[in-house]
């Protein structure tokens, strides 16, 4: 899974009325989100092509924020918010939450005539086997639940401060010291999370296209 947002700003908003228990800094926020399912398989010069997408309904909803309450206080009434739109991991919850709250008080320090809109993509990716597609569905199948349980798990642990940070290529995070991960049979290691989802879905490794054990043939 891969998720991309991005926080755009709109130069007005609808007038919002004021009594004793608003506040001059409710800023209304759009929020619009989508899931985008793609097969995916590598071509002749090794990169990875889309080969199919299903772009699946907008989620749209507008909110009216209140930006003078506490950090910790408002960041939970957009995590609630955030919340009707599916995303798996916690920590994209918090990063968006962190982005739209920086976001709101930067624009609120220049001008009070303004909304902002927050777009959610979410891409699932799937490698495929264009042999086996049929009417243009991807011949998906995940990795057996026993396969996943038996992944080597760990927490990682580097050398030294310095040493290369790995990256998990699901999340495209840096794997950080302390996290627990899990290492593929092709030595390839990623966030457990971030892979066990993954491999419900797909039975290849993201990176090497290695075959994970499935249901059909453990």
């Amino acid at each position: 899974m891969k998720l991309h947002c991005r926080i755009g700003v709109k130069n007005s908003q609808e007038p919002v009325m004021y009594n004793e228990s608003h506040s001059k800094f409710n800023v209304l926020v759009e929020f619009r989100s989508q899931t985008v399912e793609r097969g995916l398989d590598y071509g002749d010069d090794g990169q990875l092509q889309v080969l199919m997408e299903d772009q699946k309904p907008e989620i749209f909803n507008v909110a009216c924020l209140d930006f003078a309450k506490p950090y910790i206080e408002l960041k939970q009434l957009i995590l609630a918010e955030l919340a009707n739109y599916h995303i798996p991991y916690e920590e994209c919850e918090e990063k968006i939450a962190d982005k739209l709250y920086n976001s709101a008080h930067r624009m609120l320090s220049k001008s009070k005539e303004f909304s902002l809109i927050v777009t959610i993509k979410q891409f699932f990716d799937y490698l495929v086997d264009p042999s086996d597609m049929h009417n243009n569905v991807p011949y998906m199948v995940p990795a057996s639940t026993e396969a996943i349980m038996l992944l080597s798990r760990k927490r990682m642990e580097y050398e030294t401060d310095d040493s290369e940070v790995e990256n998990c290529t699901v999340c495209l995070e840096d794997i950080v010291n302390g996290l627990m991960v899990a290492t593929l049979s092709c030595s390839h290691i990623f966030h457990d999370a971030c892979i066990s989802e993954w491999l419900k879905r797909s039975h290849y490794c993201p990176n090497c296209r290695f075959e994970m054990p499935t249901a059909l043939n453990l």
